[in-house]
């Protein structure tokens, strides 16, 4: 069965109905965890793609990803997605310490926590393949 099927500048995951952007890398930069999540925002605001659900992904819809049989990046053989980078954040706080959350490390498909005030750890924004109702709270979050 095909894994990955292209939308465009989509890419739908058939192992797990997330659709992820082609593009690994909206964000050019490395950012902090607040960051990460304004710019989820943002893209929400905007429609990215035509669409207003975009979310960063937990720990384990960003690790979802990951083959061990490939390293640099830990992605299946003949991924489609382009401008892959070495790290990124995901919603997951850390249990143990609320001031960081769980990265993924694409070199080598390590998970570990990052330190959320810390421009260390790239965006890659994720939704599910069926739109979500969108409740009322969060279309007041996103300001034009």
């Amino acid at each position: 069965m095909i894994r990955f099927i292209e939308q465009g500048e989509l890419v739908a995951d058939t192992h797990t109905g997330l659709v992820w952007t082609r593009n690994a890398s909206l964000g050019d930069l490395p950012m902090t965890w607040k960051e990460a999540l304004t710019f989820v925002c943002d893209l929400n605001c905007k429609k990215l793609h035509g669409f207003g659900d975009w979310k960063l992904p937990n720990r384990r819809e960003l690790f979802s990803l990951v083959s061990h049989e490939t390293v640099n990046p830990s992605l299946p053989a003949g991924h489609p997605f382009a401008d892959v980078r070495e790290s990124y954040w995901s919603a997951t706080i850390s249990r143990y310490d609320v001031r960081y959350a769980w990265v993924l490390y694409l070199q080598d498909g390590a998970v570990g926590v990052g330190y959320m005030p810390l421009s260390e750890f790239y965006l890659w924004p994720v939704r599910a393949h069926q739109p979500v109702v969108e409740r009322e709270t969060e279309k007041a979050q996103c300001r034009n």
